[in-house]
């Protein structure tokens, strides 16, 4: 790897997009049977958002905003984090779900899924490579953001979609970019059958090409 990359080594820290920092050990975690962390999640987030789409209709949720409303109750504290979103004006939110439930263990869970809310049909629709495994802490969220999201959303409608499963234990994170990626570009048609455990594994190469060129400008 260092031959291919010298320029990540273990002290390597860098900030991207003003906002997310990237060292050697989330990095690395895109090479070999990896279960991706919240800091690369995001960091792939941050890119749709601020250079692959550029769409102020979007709005893709950091995986620590999604963490922390799962696992707070107070209205004031959930609103608090989800207002310098502009929720109320977007069309269409992108959320990071991950099976967590200690809220002192930040980087804790064994699943990531993602949860896209459509304004124009006013439904969280739910996408999981793992046979639904995180139905119950998606449900969960959405519970408690929806209230937030303008008027009438008080009572979500939440509809499962038929959605590309993995193959193996550890891909989890890398299908929720490639399906965020999927449904920004292209809708929510045919996602099962496009995203390919070869398109996930190339993805692994493609982030980090990303974070190569971040670090070469």
């Amino acid at each position: 790897m260092s031959n291919r990359a010298p320029w990540l080594t273990k002290d390597f820290s860098k900030t991207f997009y003003d906002s997310q920092t990237l060292i050697y050990d989330d990095i690395v975690l895109l090479f070999g049977s990896n279960w991706l962390n919240d800091n690369i999640i995001n960091y792939y987030f941050l890119y749709l958002e601020n250079e692959k789409y550029k769409n102020p209709d979007y709005c893709f949720v950091a995986p620590s905003v999604s963490f922390w409303v799962s696992m707070i109750e107070d209205e004031e504290d959930i609103r608090a984090s989800l207002d310098p979103l502009n929720v109320k004006e977007k069309k269409l939110i992108f959320i990071p779900i991950n099976d967590n439930t200690d809220i002192n263990a930040v980087s804790g869970g064994s699943h990531w899924s993602l949860v896209v809310f459509d304004r124009d049909t006013k439904v969280f629709y739910y996408f999981d490579s793992g046979s639904n495994m995180n139905k119950k802490a998606a449900l969960n969220t959405v519970k408690k953001m929806s209230p937030f999201f303008g008027e009438g959303l008080s009572n979500p409608t939440f509809e499962v979609m038929k959605s590309p499963q993995q193959n193996n234990g550890f891909d989890c994170g890398v299908y929720v970019l490639a399906m965020a990626d999927f449904i920004a570009g292209k809708g929510m048609n045919n996602i099962s059958t496009e995203i390919t455990p070869s398109v996930v594994s190339n993805l692994r190469k493609e982030v980090f090409s990303l974070i190569e060129k971040g670090v070469e400008k």
